[in-house]
């Protein structure tokens, strides 16, 4: 019984360090995940550390059942997390599309680009075409398109 227990606390803490903690400084790049219609889960790229997911993914939004159904479910219509200054952030989806007529579909999707310190960036996950995302920075009150870097990045 001991053995058994302590076996799911060490995959429990395993399956925890695989989630992205937020950078606390001044200088933080914020990233906004949202998404057009679909729920997906948010990763972001740890240089030297991999692909981390955020602690609560997208889900619908727009609607009172769809805000409960998401607080039960941790997820939210946006999300929010920050990373450390870096020249480059990578980030993305993982996105599974389950269809009763066809096979499931299934993504995972990132983008690179250039980031200033202390700025946000909002990262969208398209319905179509699938697996596309979009990216703009916050130029005073409104949303810019960000240059994306490059087609299919790896996670160093």
């Amino acid at each position: 019984m001991r053995f058994a227990l302590l076996a799911a606390i060490f995959m429990l803490s395993a399956c925890q360090s695989s989630r992205h903690a937020d950078y606390a400084g001044e200088d933080a790049i914020t990233l906004v995940f949202s998404a057009d219609g679909i729920a997906a889960q948010p990763i972001i790229c740890i240089p030297g550390k991999g692909i981390r997911e955020t602690p609560v993914a997208v889900g619908l939004g727009g609607y009172k059942f769809f805000d409960d159904l998401n607080e039960a479910m941790n997820k939210s219509a946006e999300v929010r997390a920050t990373v450390a200054p870096d020249k480059t952030v990578t980030a993305g989806f993982r996105y599974s599309q389950i269809d009763r007529n066809a096979a499931r579909k299934r993504c995972e999707g990132m983008v690179s680009f250039e980031a200033t310190a202390g700025q946000t960036y909002q990262l969208r996950l398209e319905k179509s075409p699938m697996c596309t995302i979009t990216a703009t920075r916050l130029e005073g009150e409104s949303w810019v398109e960000q240059d994306i870097l490059g087609n299919a990045p790896s996670c160093p």
